[in-house]
């Protein structure tokens, strides 16, 4: 089924939409896309998605690079459609006849899939005739024809199963390591069986990189991570929430003042879920500690000149010790006084008889994640 959406000055991301559904409707299984341009497209990516769920495999060129002819790394600057995060989404780059990354080539470690005969291929032309191209466009139908064969060989094949025969069926070159995700270039014999790869059935191991731990303040949080296997995707979740699709890193903001736990899994291109997900657990602190019950009160007076100064501090995450707080009498800083940690009591008795007047007392506690209370008051000392 030929469907051309686009002319010699191009065409609109609506009618590639528009050819999708229509070979989808028509229950089309495998589709060739030796096209590609412009940047992401919801509608386009929509329109993908739709066609996974119908179990349709979604061939597309990786990309030719840009005005001086060198390929470049969708990595890092995505090129769509091939690069859309979408299952069935097979993403193709072109060699040549020595097994080497085609110089125009786009590639990518995690976004490529693997790679295909691209180097002056011969093909038809307008005419009734024939001319050799070069290109990935001139890839991607070699990969599109091996998915067909599979297909016709396996009826019964849905679009996963046609991606995981295809991508675990490579031959594995060296020149194409750090390239495709795969390492490799398309096998159809071994893809149809007549060659088979081993079975893929060992799960991916997840670890996260970077993100918060023990107690901060901060109601934002990002978490880097990454997986054994260079092809897995991720799927995370916070607070015990269902896990969904993700990419490191993965931000959260407004979190709230109490403890929070991150769960990432990684899952590799044969469907391996990784049975234990990496665990990051940390508390959200944003509750300044309080100092109350002062005494002597304040203002108030008192005969006594060497007074038994005391207040209760208290904070909400963290069980302060005396190495969090801090007294200061008149402005001076005492570090004598006694901390009962057990009845949140702080207790100070000055050793030497203090001046009549008044007397100002402040005591400054600091939480484990940086959250600062003070508290001042004064009182006299009368005759």
């Amino acid at each position: 089924m030929p469907l051309k959406f686009l002319g010699t000055n191009g065409g609109y991301t609506s009618d590639a939409v528009e050819a999708i559904n229509y070979a989808v409707a028509r229950g089309v299984k495998i589709s060739n896309n030796s096209w590609g341009g412009g940047g992401f497209s919801q509608a386009l990516s929509d329109a993908i998605s739709r066609a996974d769920a119908q179990g349709h495999l979604f061939l597309a060129a990786a990309g030719n690079g840009g005005s001086d002819g060198i390929g470049d790394d969708n990595d890092a600057a995505p090129h769509y459609p091939s690069n859309y995060d979408i299952p069935n989404v097979v993403s193709v780059a072109a060699t040549d006849d020595g097994d080497a990354l085609a110089s125009f080539s786009n590639y990518g470690d995690s976004s490529v899939d693997l790679a295909a005969p691209g180097v002056r291929i011969l093909s038809t032309l307008p005419g009734n005739s024939y001319g050799a191209y070069s290109g990935t466009s001139m890839a991607t139908p070699h990969v599109a024809g091996v998915a067909a064969l599979l297909k016709a060989k396996n009826p019964s094949f849905d679009d996963a199963q046609m991606k995981a025969q295809l991508v675990q069926s490579v031959d594995t070159k060296g020149n194409l390591t750090g390239k495709v995700a795969t390492g490799g270039r398309v096998n159809s014999a071994r893809a149809l069986g007549t060659n088979p790869p081993p079975q893929d059935t060992t799960a991916p191991e997840t670890s996260i990189s970077s993100g918060p731990s023990g107690t901060t303040k901060s109601t934002s949080a990002s978490f880097g991570f990454a997986a054994s296997e260079p092809v897995s995707r991720f799927e995370c979740s916070l607070d015990g929430a269902a896990f969904a699709a993700c990419a490191s890193p993965t931000a959260y903001s407004g979190l709230t003042s109490k403890a929070h736990s991150f769960r990432v899994r990684a899952v590799d291109r044969a469907g391996n879920v990784d049975a234990t997900p990496a665990v990051r657990n940390w508390t959200v602190d944003t509750v300044l500690p309080t100092a109350t019950s002062p005494s002597p009160a304040p203002s108030a007076s008192t005969r006594d000149r060497t007074p038994l100064i005391q207040v209760v501090v208290r904070d909400t995450q963290t069980n302060l010790q005396k190495a969090n707080l801090q007294l200061y009498l008149d402005g001076a800083r005492v570090t004598t006084f006694t901390y009962d940690a057990a009845a949140d009591v702080l207790r100070y008795t000055p050793p030497t008889n203090r001046a009549y007047g008044t007397h100002t007392v402040r005591v400054v506690a600091t939480d484990a994640a940086g959250n600062v209370g003070n508290k001042q008051w004064s009182f006299k000392i009368v005759r």
